[in-house]
């Protein structure tokens, strides 16, 4: 399993992935031996424990963050934490995970910052990034997503860039389609205007 859920924003991609995460863990089912990790900015952590309060999902679940920080040692199905402490716990990066889960995986975009670097190396069967954002400024965005989910997929960040990195231009359409026919097998995208129809058209002031 890779993949890339990139649905506009409230469209409930964390209830997406819980519902997930409540299948995989199912105790009527043959459960996986290894834990799971959701990695999430700071401000988000608190938006996940909202959710697993709130909704009965049968999972067990541990928030690793704060000063006085430690990792059950069974007992637990999946832990949240933030990127902040992933660079620093080098436990999270030695530990085996079944699921690594990247929230606002935008925060990886810059393949050549620590925290992307750092993201990549966890060791997992299977990774999902979630974003509702996947392309902010430029095609290499999702060369960096696609890195985390499937180390070599797209080659190297240097071939990717040469062929497709614009900035805050649109690729041509030959190339864009390429692009997106790498991409679409992995992608799971829906829009506002296909989910809410009722909704108005975004306006934007300058």
């Amino acid at each position: 399993l890779a993949a890339f859920l990139a649905d506009d924003m409230g469209l409930g991609k964390t209830h997406q992935v819980l519902a997930f995460l409540s299948c995989l863990y199912c105790p009527t089912k043959t459960r996986p031996n290894l834990p799971s990790i959701v990695v999430a900015p700071t401000s988000v952590v608190s938006a996940w424990k909202q959710k697993l309060e709130r909704y009965d999902t049968g999972l067990k679940w541990y928030i690793y963050h704060g000063t006085d920080r430690s990792i059950p040692t069974n007992g637990y199905d999946f832990i949240i934490t933030t990127y902040g402490v992933l660079q620093r716990d080098q436990i999270l990066r030695e530990k085996e995970w079944h699921v690594a889960i990247a929230d606002e995986s935008q925060a990886l975009k810059n393949a050549n910052t620590s925290t992307s670097r750092i993201s990549r190396a966890l060791k997992a069967r299977f990774r999902i990034a979630m974003t509702g954002t996947p392309v902010e400024n430029s095609a290499t965005d999702l060369w960096s997503a696609l890195e985390f989910l499937l180390p070599g997929y797209l080659g190297s960040q240097a071939r990717f860039k040469r062929l497709y990195g614009t900035k805050g231009e649109a690729l041509p359409q030959e190339k864009a389609s390429i692009v997106k026919k790498l991409v679409t097998p992995f992608l799971l995208r829906r829009t506002k205007s296909q989910v809410l129809k009722e909704l108005p058209e975004k306006t934007e002031e300058m």
